[in-house]
């Protein structure tokens, strides 16, 4: 009780918390994206591999955040949170380890459990404190998270010119970490989730459990994030195959990412309707995508770079606000869920798109990324009719009663 009086008093440590976090997961997400390429050549492999080495982190994130999350309903988010950080650390460690490639990829399994499970964890954790307000804190940690991998890409490139290891990204987010783990034990959290708003329950199923009408949701998502792996770690080979611009991947990623954090901190500031801008959004994706197949030159191919990144912003941390805000009895394990989509999605889609780029050409990967968005589209679109048409036939029982 004392804790949650606490809290109450102090609603800005949590959001604070989450966002420094973020930064740091959001660090690692862009230095792997920006090493990737080195890793692939000191360990001869190809673009196959490339998507086999970026499906561990993710096959990771959909392992550990399912059941982490499940985890937290019981014992609370905060012992989960630590448990996630203490994975991410042991990861950052493994992968500072020089060694054969297997040690490195049981470094970025773990890493990517902790990773995937810190990010679930805190976006329930803020839903629990205020879902009112859930919509805004989720895209405030997710503009943290994008200016940590803003940043990354620029940090790593500078650092690796100065003759630095490839493993430099590692030992930043590991002493970031270990801060981060120090200042998770004064932060008060939540113990019991706050109300949802009224009307963010219709359709949900008894209990509070995610399944049903949340499928839509959970699929989109799943979509969305091989969308955004496909793009930011095969940045670098469609900018030296395509283009033959390698010196811009660097340039082209962050600025990737800086849009999508100026996108998430413009729709963390002002009150929207979640599933009309997710709808806007996966449009204007998956147009921006299939355009960015079409450029010949590395003027346009940064500019849709910049689009792309603006339109996926808000996308991520709309899905799961719209989820976890519509079942406020089971957050933990409904975020375990989304994240657990997410992973999903981060495991499978860099496989396709490796063996796409191989076998086929970078540029029909890129066209099926279009497509991931143009699914997403009629998937939540879908969720809307449904939603719609369910709200009419309350409307009109009621007034026959």
């Amino acid at each position: 009780m004392h804790s949650e009086k606490k809290a109450a008093r102090r609603p800005g440590a949590l959001l604070v918390l989450s966002a420094a976090l973020l930064f740091t997961i959001g660090f690692e997400s862009a230095g792997y994206q920006s090493v990737v390429l080195p890793v692939s050549e000191q360990f001869h492999f190809g673009a196959a591999g490339i998507g086999r080495i970026v499906s561990v982190q993710y096959f990771a994130v959909m392992v550990f955040s399912f059941f982490l999350g499940r985890l937290a309903d019981r014992v609370g988010k905060k012992p989960a949170l630590r448990l996630a950080l203490l994975l991410f650390l042991a990861g950052c460690c493994v992968c500072l380890i020089p060694g054969p490639l297997a040690l490195f990829a049981f470094g970025i399994f773990l890493t990517g459990g902790g990773y995937g499970s810190i990010e679930g964890l805190s976006n329930a954790a803020l839903v629990d404190h205020d879902p009112a307000r859930a919509d805004q804190a989720l895209n405030v940690t997710q503009f943290a998270f994008s200016i940590g991998a803003f940043v990354s890409p620029l940090a790593c490139s500078a650092a690796l010119r100065r003759g630095a290891d490839w493993r430099f990204p590692f030992l930043v987010c590991g002493v970031l970490g270990l801060v981060l783990f120090a200042a998770l034990r004064a932060v008060p959290f939540s113990r019991r989730p706050a109300a949802a708003p009224a009307g963010e329950t219709r359709g949900v199923p008894a209990a509070g459990r995610p399944r049903g009408a949340l499928f839509p949701v959970a699929a989109s998502i799943f979509f969305y994030v091989g969308i955004e792996i496909g793009i930011s770690y095969f940045n670098g080979v469609f900018f030296s195959d395509v283009l033959g611009k390698p010196a811009y991947a660097a340039y082209a990623l962050s600025l990737f990412w800086l849009s999508m954090g100026a996108s998430r901190l413009f729709f963390g500031l002002v009150r929207v309707r979640a599933e009309r801008t997710i709808l806007l959004c996966q449009f204007l994706l998956a147009a921006a995508i299939g355009l960015l197949t079409a450029v010949r030159s590395v003027w346009p191919a940064l500019g849709l770079m910049a689009v792309i990144g603006a339109a996926a912003g808000p996308i991520w941390p709309l899905l799961v606000s719209t989820a976890v805000r519509s079942c406020p009895d089971a957050s933990g394990a409904t975020s375990g869920v989304m994240t657990l989509s997410s992973g999903l999605g981060g495991a499978v889609v860099p496989l396709l798109f490796g063996y796409l780029s191989e076998t086929v050409s970078i540029r029909v990967s890129y066209w099926t990324l279009a497509g991931f968005s143009a699914a997403g589209f009629a998937l939540m679109l879908l969720r809307r009719a449904k939603r719609r048409a369910a709200g009419r036939e309350k409307t009109n029982a009621a007034r026959k009663f």
